[in-house]
């Protein structure tokens, strides 16, 4: 009875003993048994598993053969560990461990008790337990929550009633700025928007500064009845936005107002002059001569002479008055408000007298001479586009007549540009629709009067605005470059009248024929060849032909001109110096030339009798030219009067109106030269 008693007790301590272990198998912890002497007795399956091997493989084995921890990376026994505990039997103790598995790095908390058996042996249990993602996810919060408080936005909670329940260290420096600066923490823009928050469950945005910072703050609508505020700091947004702007509207040389931004200026003071019924003007200004100073000095000098113009027109225009860099060296200057012309015309001399001054760049002085163009609101426009482009005609119109000076915009000058355009513009179809014609004067030996040559001279009979005389397209031609193609068609007809003349036996064969050459057609490496071939095609005999340059443009040619003169003379071509005395000529310099004529200016003819000096430059051409061998002729003989003068200076040929009252056309020309020229085959 007694047997079967103790044989029921031990299997029921068998089964509550196989119970409680398999109840310590489903605990997700590792757990183990050692005795005194850190030998294992016990351990379930999840401690197994943390070390990777199986518990009946363990059992019996000392602890620091199967684990070894780390306390902040420095290796530690679990044996020490648990050793300390028998210091203490009572207390359990916990601690973070560090273990290394599959090259992975677990934290683990250990729990431990010691306790004593009925034999007095002590045995201590130990609870291990994985806590890496707690402490992970305990960092994390630990972290978020430092995120406010360490962060340098201002950061804060208000209440319905306007209380702060929340700030971070960047809110409160905030509140004590707002307090200096406005007298309360919180400025009274906030309290609206709070309560709308509130009331619409929505985010509202609101700019607000101190001191020089400038915030961009979110008010958002909390879990309950608060809002949290977020600010952001925009100063450096808001400063470079505005250095956009700046950039986006001043020239980054001079800093002045550029093109955009002064024509958006204009538009607001067309609108304000119509509206208050007032009147102002626009002065386009341009440097004289500013390209030889880039050319010769280099862009630096350049520019440093652009910004000492700019600083030199802002300290010479009223604090209302605009000035801007228009682009090159353009700048442009709006006068509002003015209330006579005449203080525009007294305010573009002051500035033309001021830029008489020379200015020091380093160590050069320059005189930087200044043309301006001006349009007047309303009278010389209305509207943006018109009063620019007519102060730039008025400018135009300066640079054309010699520069350093001013010009108010008038319907004559715009007549005169709008011409000057219509001339441009037709020039290409002028050859191609036969508008061109040559007209001829003839030149006359003395005392006899006999025609010992001719000059060829072109007209323009424009379809639209009639007559056009040479001074009036020529120029433009020498700008555009199409005095190139001009030059080529008055080369090629003159010497095809001329073969045209010498075949019907109307001249003799030693007549010169002149023809006015421009100084692009030197330059223009196509012109030996060009005139070759025309020489071929017309049978022109070249010793008859004579060019015409004028002496400016021989003697200031950017271009040294002896090699094609040289060629020219070779080929058999004589060249002339018209316009001579109105230049600078160097008698050096004209003594090496291959020419054969000088043509002495018309202007020292007409007051040839009147004028002494003139008189005394007449002779002196005329003893020069018979020194050196050249043939002198003056031009623009007009009356008996100067005519005899210069019969008496010894002068042997002679051209002008006085033989005609113009210049002839080839049929009128036709019947002089059979009337000077009976037998044409006889010398003069």
């Amino acid at each position: 009875m007694k047997r079967d008693k103790a044989s029921l007790i031990l299997t029921q301590l068998r089964n509550t003993l196989s119970k409680m272990e398999l109840s310590l198998g489903a605990i997700d912890d590792a757990i183990i048994w050692v005795d005194n002497r850190s030998i294992i007795e016990w351990c379930n399956e999840k401690f197994g598993s943390l070390i990777g091997r199986l518990p009946i493989e363990i059992l019996g084995k000392h602890i620091n053969e199967v684990m070894q921890l780390k306390k902040q990376g420095r290796p530690i026994s679990l044996d020490d560990v648990l050793i300390k505990h028998l210091e203490n039997e009572s207390k359990s103790r916990s601690h973070l461990y560090e273990f290394e598995k599959n090259n992975e790095t677990i934290l683990l908390e250990v729990y431990s008790r010691p306790f004593r058996e009925m034999h007095e042996e002590i045995t201590i249990v130990a609870v291990l337990r994985d806590v890496t993602e707690r402490q992970n996810a305990q960092q994390r919060i630990e972290f978020l929550a430092s995120i406010p408080e360490n962060n340098s936005a201002p950061i804060f909670s208000i209440n319905k009633q306007n209380e702060v329940i929340y700030s971070n260290k960047a809110a409160e420096s905030l509140f004590a700025c707002w307090k200096a600066e406005i007298g309360q923490e919180l400025p009274t823009s906030f309290i609206s928007l709070i309560d709308s928050a509130i009331k619409n469950q929505k985010e509202y945005l609101i700019e607000e500064s101190c001191l020089k910072t400038q915030y961009l703050f979110s008010i958002t609508p909390g879990a309950t009845e608060n809002v949290n505020i977020y600010g952001t700091n925009i100063t450096a947004r808001i400063e470079a936005e505005r250095e956009l702007v700046y950039l986006s509207n001043h020239d980054m040389l001079t800093n002045l107002y550029n093109r955009p931004a002064f024509e958006a200026a204009l538009k607001r003071e067309i609108v304000k002059s119509y509206r208050d019924n007032t009147s102002f003007a626009i002065l386009l200004l341009d440097l004289d001569n500013f390209k030889t100073v880039n050319d010769t000095f280099g862009h630096h000098i350049g520019d440093q002479l652009l910004v000492t113009v700019a600083k030199q027109l802002k300290e010479n225009v009223r604090k209302e008055d605009i000035v801007a860099r228009f682009g090159g060296d353009e700048f442009i200057i709006l006068l509002s408000g003015i209330k006579d012309i005449k203080e525009v015309a007294a305010f573009a001399q002051h500035l033309i007298d001021r830029f008489n001054k020379p200015f020091k760049l380093e160590n050069y002085y320059f005189n930087a001479t200044i043309s301006i163009g001006i349009a007047v609101a309303p009278f010389s426009g209305k509207d943006e586009a018109t009063l620019l482009k007519n102060a730039d005609i008025a400018l135009y119109t300066v640079k054309e007549v010699g520069r350093n000076n001013y010009q108010f915009f008038s319907d004559e000058i715009d007549y005169a540009f709008r011409q000057r355009a219509e001339l441009e513009t037709g020039m290409p179809a002028a050859i191609e629709k036969n508008e061109f014609y040559l007209v001829y004067q003839p030149q006359y030996k003395l005392p006899n009067r006999e025609v010992v040559g001719v000059e060829v001279l072109l007209r323009w009979q424009h379809p639209k605005l009639g007559l056009i005389m040479p001074d009036e397209f020529i120029p433009l031609a020498e700008k555009s470059g199409f005095i190139v193609p001009i030059g080529e068609w008055v080369l090629k007809h003159a010497c095809a009248q001329y073969v045209k003349w010498l075949t019907a036996g109307l001249i003799p064969k030693n007549l010169k024929f002149a023809v006015n050459l421009s100084p692009k057609h030197l330059a223009n490496e196509q012109f030996l060849s060009s005139l070759q071939n025309i020489l071929k095609e017309t049978g022109m005999p070249p010793q008859n032909l004579e060019l015409e340059l004028t002496e400016t443009a021989v003697m200031t040619s950017a271009i040294n001109l002896d090699p094609i003169l040289e060629q020219l003379r070779s080929l058999g071509v004589t060249i002339s110096i018209d316009d001579f005395g109105a230049g600078y000529s160097s008698l050096t310099r004209l003594k090496d030339l291959p020419i054969s004529t000088l043509k002495i200016d018309k202007s020292f003819i007409k007051n040839l009798s009147k004028n002494p000096d003139d008189a005394v430059i007449v002779k002196s051409i005329i003893a020069l030219g018979d020194s050196l061998g050249l043939n002198v002729i003056p031009e623009g003989v007009e009356t008996e009067e100067q005519l005899n003068l210069l019969i008496q200076y010894h002068c042997s040929i002679v051209q002008g109106f006085y033989f005609g009252q113009r210049p002839l056309n080839a049929d009128e020309m036709s019947t002089l030269l059979k009337e000077s020229f009976p037998r044409a085959n006889e010398k003069i």
